[in-house]
């Protein structure tokens, strides 16, 4: 209902309405198609479980036949091949045998890291250790509320760090007079970003495609700034008031699976998957602060929330409507 109302919001305003309620359509349209997987649980897991060992035949043969030089080596990105690896380390999780599980998902880590990023290849390996950690929590029993607040602690701190330590970064090139192109373009498109939220800040500009700022500092208040932060992209998409919908709706996600996960009514293949998928959730408003991916289905991390999102949905509802364990 949330995320319903964002939309209603967000498609009405803005300098291009009638691209924003495209847009709002195809992702009301995803939803549905999305709805219909949730029916049957049983044969979603078993037809899951081939996807991870196949895709990562899928992607070796590819990367084999035609090789790609990686962003990490200054190289090209393979969207393509590098979706397919998010996709297929989400279904490794599902994998029954914890020799072929590992592998599997250090496989579709180490091809990310080559295809993407190193940072993408951090962000997988923090998802496993949170997936481990959910399991641990579980399996300790009351003890796991604590670890939960600790957790979350540790989360804002992390962020708290990554604001102070790119701050930092920022005036230490600037005094130092040695400028690292690509780190100072953003933070220049950081600035005009916040420059352009003051004449609209309620309700931002509407849905826009990315781009464009000039390294001249001359910018284009129409076109949405290529700000490389996610927060700051979706004030300007649809201003504080939609920021805050999504923040609500996006908690409440994360909350509604931590719960799901800690009250013992799935079995193991269901809480690694719903494990995963919050991980993921979790991960992506790290990734906000480097990357604009507000419901962008176009690049990875836009791919993996929407994964995650529409993938927890039909888990829990079966367990709602059953009230017993699956698998």
């Amino acid at each position: 209902m949330s995320l319903a109302i964002y939309l209603a919001i967000s498609s009405g305003v803005g300098l291009n309405p009638i691209r924003s309620v495209g847009y709002a359509a195809l992702i009301f349209l995803f939803m549905f198609v999305m709805s219909f997987y949730g029916r049957n649980v049983e044969e979603i897991y078993q037809a899951a479980r081939l996807c991870g060992p196949t895709i990562a035949l899928t992607v070796l043969s590819v990367s084999i036949v035609h090789p790609f030089n990686g962003s990490t080596f200054g190289g090209i990105q393979p969207n393509s091949l590098a979706k397919a690896c998010l996709v297929g380390f989400s279904f490794a999780f599902l994998e029954h045998k914890r020799r072929f599980r590992l592998p599997l998902q250090l496989f579709f880590i180490a091809v990310i890291v080559l295809l993407t990023s190193r940072a993408s290849g951090i962000v997988l390996v923090a998802t496993t250790i949170a997936v481990w950690f959910f399991g641990y929590a579980r399996a300790i029993g009351r003890v796991h509320l604590p670890l939960i607040a600790v957790a979350t602690i540790a989360f804002f701190v992390v962020l708290a760090f990554m604001f102070y330590a790119t701050g930092n970064l920022a005036v230490e090139l600037d005094a130092n007079n040695q400028k690292d192109r690509n780190v100072q373009n953003r933070f220049d498109a950081w600035d005009l970003a916040l420059e352009q939220i003051e004449f609209s800040p309620l309700i931002g500009y509407g849905f826009r495609t990315r781009a464009n700022y000039r390294l001249d500092g001359i910018y284009e208040p129409r076109a949405s700034v290529n700000a490389h932060n996610g927060y700051l992209n979706f004030v300007l998409d649809s201003g504080f008031i939609g920021l805050a919908l999504l923040t609500v709706f996006w908690t409440t996600e994360i909350a509604k699976n931590v719960l799901q996960i800690l009250r013992y009514q799935l079995d193991r293949t269901g809480t690694r998957l719903l494990s995963v998928y919050t991980a993921i959730l979790v991960a992506t408003t790290l990734m906000w602060l480097s990357e604009p991916i507000t419901f962008n289905f176009g690049n990875f991390w836009s791919l993996a929330f929407a994964i995650a999102l529409f993938g927890s949905l039909p888990i829990r509802e079966a367990v709602r409507k059953r009230g017993k364990r699956y698998a």
